[in-house]
């Protein structure tokens, strides 16, 4: 009895390593004689003894894949061009050519000569590249407060405008995305809060500078203001920037001088001077490029650089 099992199943349940590579494994499912081999590229419709192709076949006007490229019946069949463009609808594909026909499929609207792969993108509402968008980078906004945000409601192919929607308010140039939020009851950044996280200051003179960081809340009321820096807040003609004059007797701009007196000693007084603090910085000075400062005291900063 175990000479019968061994005689019988043991060649086939140990079988003997030759030391030979393996021959690879191959199939022809469909006996079309094309076959294909584990780790390599062959028939890429094995169920379908309609096509003897390889990933190296050519392509035959039959619904089928012959050249394994992943589309049916390219550049053999037909397709049909309803506009006359020399351009036919991608989406039919037939065999038997029809009045009209022409071998490419390339064309995405076939109810336009304006639209097929390759048509320059215009300003005209269609998707003339056929790449899956209209008008891409040629519409515009228009930006009636020019901030350089245009509103979204209504693109139009105006240049006048701007390529930048999201403006909220287009009739506010202190509104538009990522603004600084100002305490006004309005949504100046444009993301649907308003006045959210706004610091101020106590402005007791109502000029709209505040003074005193220990009167600083974070929500909007009477009394306050965003920006901080007012060097007399019972002045309400003084605040930084504020017009001074060489006759006036108290120091309105917040500069840290009055009228004429010249604390930098750079020649111009302070009613002159643009900063009285620093004794590079003077109407006629020479401008530093890349410094961010206005040395000249003309209002622009860098200019010439």
């Amino acid at each position: 009895m175990l000479w019968f099992l061994a005689a019988c199943c043991l060649p086939f349940s140990f079988p003997v390593d030759t030391g030979l590579d393996s021959a690879p494994i191959c199939f022809d499912r469909d006996g079309d004689g094309v076959e294909t081999c584990l780790g390599e590229r062959g028939d890429c419709n094995d169920f379908s003894a309609n096509t003897v192709a390889t990933y190296e076949g050519e392509e035959e006007c039959n619904g089928v894949d012959d050249d394994c490229d992943l589309q049916v019946d390219e550049e053999v069949g037909w397709h049909p061009d309803a506009d006359g463009d020399g351009h036919g609808d991608e989406s039919v594909v037939r065999c038997e050519k029809q009045a009209g026909d022409v071998h490419n499929g390339d064309d995405c609207n076939d109810a336009s000569a304006a639209a097929y792969e390759g048509k320059t993108e215009v300003c005209d509402g269609l998707d003339n590249d056929c790449d899956g968008y209209a008008d891409e980078y040629l519409i515009w906004y228009p930006d009636q407060d020019g901030d350089g945000f245009g509103a979204d409601a209504a693109p139009s192919c105006d240049p006048s405008g701007t390529q930048t929607p999201g403006d909220c308010d287009d009739l506010d140039d202190g509104v538009y995305p990522d603004a600084s939020e100002r305490c006004n009851g309005a949504d100046d950044d444009c993301n649907g809060e308003i006045d959210e996280e706004t610091t101020l200051w106590t402005d007791a003179d109502l000029d709209g500078w505040g003074v005193d960081p220990s009167g600083q809340v974070e929500a909007c009321a009477a009394g306050y203001s965003p920006k901080e820096g007012d060097c007399d807040d019972t002045e309400p003609l003084a605040y930084p920037g504020a017009l001074e004059t060489c006759e006036d007797t108290a120091d309105l701009n917040c500069d840290g001088s009055v009228g004429s007196d010249d604390l930098d000693r750079d020649g111009s007084p302070a009613c002159e001077d643009c900063d009285d603090s620093v004794w590079f910085i003077y109407p006629g000075a020479t401008e530093t490029c890349d410094d961010g400062i206005d040395e000249d005291c003309d209002g622009e900063i860098d200019e010439g650089c």
